[in-house]
């Protein structure tokens, strides 16, 4: 994704759209290091679901960004997936480094009633 990242456009709503996008990859680069420095395999896997969806939404901001260079439709639709996709990407971010294990925690209690 670094390529994309640092990747500059002659339209200045799309270099506008690319620093939001920027924020959220920042997002999913703190929500990556902080799971790498708490080295449990159990939280790993509680929240992989959500380090997977951010990196999604990422990506597909980018690529989204790169064919709005091309098309009016595509600019349109870039603005419209990447307002969606950065309240999507905080939540899960703040989600995953909470650190909140209740989940784990309270299984049994939580799934068997």
């Amino acid at each position: 994704m670094a390529k994309f990242s640092e990747q500059t456009y002659a339209d200045e709503d799309l270099n506008i759209l690319a620093s939001e996008v920027k924020k959220a990859q920042d997002a999913l680069l703190t929500s990556i290091e902080y799971i790498n420095n708490k080295k449990d395999s159990d939280y790993r896997n509680l929240t992989a679901r959500k380090v997977v969806d951010m990196a999604i939404d990422v990506y597909v901001s980018y690529l989204l960004l790169n064919q709005a260079e091309k098309s009016a439709r595509k600019k349109s639709v870039a603005k419209k997936f990447i307002g969606d996709m950065l309240p999507r990407v905080e939540m899960n971010s703040k989600y995953v480094t909470s650190g909140d294990k209740t989940t784990i925690e309270d299984f049994e209690a939580i799934v068997g009633g």
